[in-house]
């Protein structure tokens, strides 16, 4: 099996590259992107930061599957919280994602719907859902085995929960309260939203290619999301995206 892992933000592909062992590791450069290949454990692996927004990230996928021809796309990365259930630290697993941003009518009946497809949402292959809730459960379960418990204290990140649910995809950065009770009222039940999802989902679906999307909240969607945000990455998100992904690889090992 070949797996292709995606990290949005480029701290967090350095920390899971580093936190990996790689046997006869290669880098390969395309489109201004550097794929990292290598075998850990027996699989085959392609590291590779995508850059910001649903373009980045659509081309980023169709290069994994067209040209290095994976068997299974991973992403993850950070997302703000819509529902206000949600704390900083949480994890999201995605079990099927939509383009808030989107609306083609009238070339299509609905809003967020995509022309030619008949399809608002783009769901997880139940069997990567599985697989994925299981890893994150092992990873919360071996927490601090990951995770420097005094980083996550200054970052007021206290007991992180795994929820599973609707994740919202768009080209923007939702920092400002009011736009967000704009995007999402009398809409879809939301847990969070993010730049890349839906853009990967889509373009996985329509290969046939099963796929992984797991997001870490970084705050709360409103006008305070910027506080701490590059902090967040480095000193919490990068290590959870890095535990992860090491929890899911291990259980497909064995699947």
């Amino acid at each position: 099996m070949k797996i292709g892992i995606i990290a949005a933000v480029q701290d967090e592909i350095k920390t899971i590259h580093d936190d990996i062992s790689f046997d006869k590791e290669k880098v390969v450069t395309h489109a201004e992107r550097q794929y990292y290949l290598g075998t850990h454990e027996g699989m085959e692996l392609v590291l590779v930061y995508s850059r910001v927004g649903k373009v980045a990230a659509s081309m980023t996928a169709t290069t994994l599957i067209e040209k290095f021809n994976v068997d299974l796309i991973i992403f993850t990365g950070l997302a703000g919280a819509v529902s206000k259930n949600l704390n900083r630290g949480d994890i999201i697993l995605c079990d099927k994602t939509y383009q808030h941003d989107f609306d083609g009518r009238p070339l299509c009946e609905n809003q967020f719907e995509i022309p030619l497809t008949n399809r608002i949402f783009f769901e997880t292959p139940q069997t990567q859902l599985n697989i994925a809730k299981k890893g994150i459960e092992n990873f919360l379960a071996n927490f601090n085995k990951y995770v420097n418990p005094i980083d996550l204290q200054k970052l007021e990140v206290d007991k992180p929960k795994l929820y599973v649910g609707v994740i919202a995809t768009g080209d923007q950065f939702i920092q400002d309260i009011d736009n967000q009770k704009t995007l999402y009222i009398n809409k879809v039940e939301t847990l969070a939203v993010e730049m890349e999802g839906a853009a990967v989902a889509q373009v996985c679906s329509e290969y046939q290619l099963p796929y992984i999307l797991v997001r870490i909240i970084s705050d709360k969607a409103n006008d305070s999301a910027h506080v701490s945000l590059q902090e967040f990455s480095v000193k919490a998100a990068s290590h959870y995206a890095s535990g992860i992904v090491q929890e899911i690889l291990s259980l497909l090992k064995t699947n």
